[in-house]
């Protein structure tokens, strides 16, 4: 997976598609799976949610559904975003 992604999987997120870099073919939907970092790092144990042929040709979605992390959190950066947070001033 990108290393944009793996602290986002080390907090209980799932992995989305833009997050794969590279799989194994065969994988079929509700298959356990195991999420590696490109240093070969297992991050985290996952249950397919759909087949290796589909994350190939889609561009966004669910890929797996985050089951166990086993890699610290923070042992990557923080690289996703969150929203903006707004003031919200009530009349007095």
């Amino acid at each position: 997976m990108r290393d944009s992604a793996v602290n986002s999987i080390c907090h209980g997120a799932d992995l989305a598609i833009p997050g794969i870099v590279r799989l194994s073919t065969g994988i079929m939907p509700r298959m356990p799976i195991a999420l590696f970092t490109l240093k070969e790092e297992l991050v985290a144990l996952s249950k397919a949610l759909m087949s290796s042929e589909q994350m190939m040709k889609e561009e966004r979605g669910l890929a797996a559904k985050t089951v166990r992390v086993i890699m610290p959190a923070d042992t990557y950066p923080r690289l996703w975003k969150t929203g903006t947070r707004q003031t919200v001033r009530v009349p007095s």
